[in-house]
C-alpha cells in the first residue's frame, strides 16, 4: 500500500486538523474528514457548510493511496457514500474519486462488493435525453446507441449523498439528491445524470478484484465479501466449458440413434382380440427368441372402470415360471367446460425367458368395478411379443450426456438472466 505525496497541506478552518491536499488544479470542494466541514477549495478553503461528521463508510481505500489502472497512476482523493431508496428498499454503495495529473478525474465505486470504473463522458446516445417520466411513457424498452455500441434500458432512480470525505471537482453537499437513467450493453453501463441543471453522461465498466487488490497493493483482510452478480459482471466459462458442452450434445445425440436403431420393431407371437373374461383364458404360444425380451400385453374394454387380472406364466416343461398381477384402469369425463381422462386400458409385462419352446399364459378376471355410471370391464385384447429390446443404458447415456450440455450452456443464460435482474423494466412494459 502506497500514499501520494503530499504536495502541501493545510489546517481546517473549522476544526484546526491538518488535511493533505489532492487533486490538483480543478478541485472544487474539500470535506474534511475529522468534523466533516464543506470548504471552498477555489477560495481560500473557506466554510461553505458545516455538517455533523458521519461515519466513514467501510471501504480498502484509504485517501492518497494510489494505484496503477491500464497503466495509469491514479490517486484516491476522495470518499462518498451514497443511497437509493425505493419503495421501502434502500441500497447503499460507497464511491471514491480517482485523480490523474494526465488522465483527470474518475470514479472508483464499490458495490455489494463489486468494484466498477465511472468516467465521463462526451455524448448523449442517439436517441436523446432520457428521463423517468420518457421512461414510463415508452411502449418498448428504450435502446440508445453510443459510439456504436448498442445499449438498453436498465433503470432509473434518484440517488443522495450520505457521506463525504477528501477532494472532489464537484462541490459535494450532504444530503444533494441527483436523477440518473442507466442503459447497458453488453461490457458497460450508459448513465445519463441530471444533477439540479447540470447533465452529465458517464460511461461505466466491470473490475475484478483481483485487479483492483493488485492495482492498488490493498490489504487482503480489508476486501469485501462480493455479493451476487452484478450488472456488468462478465461470464466466465469453465476451461473446457465449450468441448464438455458440444461432447454431451454429440453424445446425446448419438446414443438416441442407435437407441432407435436398437429398439426396432418387436415380433409378434400371439395376437388374440375381444377374449370375454368371464370365464379363465388360456393361451399357448411359441418362444424362439430368448436372447431379448418378451413383452405380455392386456388392453381391457374398461369405460369409467377397472379391473384386476391374475396372471401365471407356465414353462414348455408345465412348470409355474412366474405369477403376478396387472390392473387396466380408465376414467373420463368433462368438467368446467373441459374433457378429461386418465388411467390406462393396457397394462404391460416385459420378462426374459429362460429358453426356447411352447410357453402358456393363464389369465384370471378375479375383481373389477365402475365409477360414474362406467360399464364394467368384460373383454380383452392379448398380444405377446418377442425380440422386445431394453437398451436403458442407451437412455441413460443420452440424459446425462444431454444434461452435461444442458448445463453448461444454461450456466451463460442464468448468468445473463442474473445479470439484468436488478433492471427496473418488466415484462408488462415490453
Amino acid at each position: 500500500m502506497s500514499s501520494a505525496e503530499a504536495i502541501r497541506s493545510i489546517n481546517c478552518t473549522s476544526c484546526g486538523a491538518g488535511l493533505s491536499v489532492l487533486g490538483g488544479g480543478r478541485v472544487a470542494g474539500r470535506v474534511c474528514e475529522y468534523c466533516g466541514t464543506l470548504l471552498d477549495a477555489q477560495d481560500n478553503y473557506k466554510i461553505l457548510a458545516e455538517y455533523k461528521a458521519q461515519p466513514r463508510p467501510k471501504t480498502p481505500f484509504d485517501l492518497g493511496m494510489t494505484g496503477v489502472l491500464d497503466g495509469v497512476d491514479w490517486t484516491v482523493i476522495g470518499t462518498q457514500a451514497v443511497s437509493e431508496t425505493y419503495e421501502g428498499q434502500r441500497w447503499d454503495w460507497v464511491e471514491h474519486q480517482l485523480y490523474s495529473p494526465t488522465h483527470g478525474y474518475c470514479w472508483l465505486a464499490i458495490e455489494d462488493g463489486h468494484f466498477t470504473f465511472t468516467r465521463k463522458v462526451r455524448g448523449i446516445g442517439n436517441s436523446g435525453w432520457w428521463t423517468e417520466a420518457r421512461v414510463n411513457v415508452s411502449d418498448n424498452r428504450p435502446t440508445t446507441y453510443w459510439e456504436g455500441e448498442r445499449f438498453q434500458y436498465y433503470e432509473c432512480g434518484t440517488r443522495k449523498i450520505e457521506y463525504a470525505a477528501g477532494s472532489f471537482n464537484f462541490t459535494p453537499r450532504y444530503g444533494d439528491r441527483s436523477s440518473y437513467v442507466t442503459f447497458m450493453s453488453a461490457t458497460h453501463q450508459l448513465t445519463q445524470t441530471l444533477n439540479g441543471t447540470e447533465r452529465e453522461v458517464e460511461l461505466t465498466r466491470y473490475l475484478s478484484q483481483n485487479d483492483v487488490q493488485t492495482a492498488f497493493g490493498l490489504d487482503p483482510t480489508r476486501m469485501p465479501d462480493a455479493r451476487g452478480v452484478h450488472a456488468l459482471q462478465q461470464f466466465k466459462a469453465w476451461a473446457h466449458g465449450k468441448f464438455t458442452r458440444n461432447l454431451g450434445f454429440l453424445f446425446a445425440i448419438a446414443a438416441f440413434v442407435l437407441w432407435l436403431v436398437m429398439i426396432g420393431s418387436p415380433e409378434t407371437v400371439i395376437e388374440e382380440r375381444d377374449i370375454p373374461t368371464t370365464r379363465p383364458i388360456s393361451l399357448s404360444f411359441d418362444v424362439t427368441n430368448v436372447r431379448d425380451l418378451v413383452r405380455f400385453s392386456i388392453t381391457s374394454n374398461a369405460n369409467n372402470g377397472w379391473a384386476w387380472y391374475d396372471i401365471e406364466l407356465l414353462t414348455p416343461d408345465g412348470e409355474t415360471l412366474v405369477e403376478f398381477g396387472r390392473q387396466s384402469e380408465y376414467y373420463f369425463g368433462y368438467e368446467d367446460g373441459e374433457s378429461w381422462s386418465e388411467g390406462s386400458r393396457t397394462a404391460t409385462a416385459t420378462l426374459r425367458l429362460p429358453e426356447t419352446g411352447t410357453y402358456t399364459w393363464n389369465l384370471i378376471q378375479s375383481e373389477a368395478g365402475t365409477w360414474s355410471n362406467g360399464s364394467r370391464p368384460n373383454r380383452v385384447d392379448l398380444l405377446v411379443e418377442q425380440g422386445v429390446k431394453a437398451p436403458f443404458w442407451l437412455l441413460f447415456t443420452m440424459i446425462v450426456s444431454a444434461l452435461a450440455g444442458i448445463v453448461v450452456l444454461s450456466r451463460r443464460m442464468f448468468h445473463s438472466s442474473r445479470r439484468w435482474s436488478g433492471s427496473d423494466w418488466t415484462d408488462e412494459d415490453d
